[in-house]
């Protein structure tokens, strides 16, 4: 088995959680690195899913962690709906292998 650099674990994270995300019948409203969301700090995913819940995911991989812009556009978007900081485990299936954490439940455990 090959070993995938960082960006390359990252690209993959984020495709396989599109991925799922579709599978689900989310409306995908914008992604990072697309037209719709070229400024700093845009999460990776911000979805419409069914009954109109606006969810916002960031997909992180490895020891990686939020920076400070990033936690900062994350709280204000907070005020939209849920936000969910997605950790992608590459030895595992997609999905499966993905730790959800709400916003809350990742600044809690950064504490410790």
């Amino acid at each position: 088995m090959l070993a995938l650099s960082s960006p390359e674990i990252g690209v993959l994270s984020t495709k396989k959680f599109r991925q799922w995300l579709e599978e689900n019948h989310c409306l995908i409203l914008g992604q990072e690195g697309t037209s719709s969301a070229q400024t700093g700090g845009y999460p990776d995913f911000m979805v419409e899913c069914r009954g109109g819940q606006i969810v916002i995911y960031e997909v992180k991989t490895g020891s990686h962690r939020l920076d400070p812009h990033q936690e900062e556009i994350l709280r204000i978007m907070r005020k939209l709906g849920e936000v969910y900081i997605i950790r992608y485990d590459s030895e595992s299936t997609p999905y499966d292998g993905f730790e959800k954490d709400s916003l809350e439940e990742y600044l809690e455990k950064r504490k410790r």
